[in-house]
């Protein structure tokens, strides 16, 4: 099956879902863990498994606003660290998202930020592992919060090679 084919295939099985054409109709994003396919629980399920300890999935939407609506789902793990596994309709994991402490940040990563952003103020810092190339996974350290006064996001590999700046909206 070809890339186009997929993407019709998984539209036409979304539309069919309880709740999502009322959902990408009113850009409304509520779902329930139970109305998420089987398919797209079950990679959710190993996900836990295999990237937490005594994880436990506590909610579930669907988000519309990108190319294709991503089931995202949310809970804790031991210590209670929250997380976030975002999943494709087709069940192909996007995104492990786990929040982390600044200590938890390698080194080098750190540094780059620091040296950027010497006066950003640090609301939240999440590891975000994500499928790359070959079947390897990337990660990436989302750093949110202010700097001068502005909401910015900040993405930075963990080999220190790549940043990308998400600037806030033009009023």
């Amino acid at each position: 099956m070809n890339r186009f084919s997929s993407i019709v295939l998984t539209a036409a099985l979304l539309a069919a879902l309880p709740g999502v054409a009322a959902a990408q109709d009113s850009g409304a994003e509520e779902t329930t863990i139970d109305n998420a396919p089987a398919w797209v629980r079950n990679t959710a399920d190993r996900a836990v498994a295999v990237f937490f300890t005594g994880a436990t999935i506590t909610s579930a939407q669907l988000d519309v606003e990108g190319p294709l609506p991503t089931f995202e789902f949310a809970g804790t793990a031991e210590g209670d660290q929250g997380f976030e596994i975002d999943i494709w309709p087709d069940g192909t994991l996007e995104e492990i998202e786990a929040i982390v402490a600044a200590d938890a940040v390698p080194a080098n990563v750190a540094a780059i930020f620091a040296a950027q952003f010497p006066e950003f103020q640090i609301e939240t810092i999440e590891m975000s592992t994500r499928p790359g190339k070959n079947g390897l996974y990337d990660v990436w350290y989302e750093y949110a919060g202010l700097d001068a006064g502005a909401d910015l996001d900040v993405e930075i590999n963990e080999a220190g090679t790549v940043m990308v700046v998400e600037l806030p909206a033009a009023a």
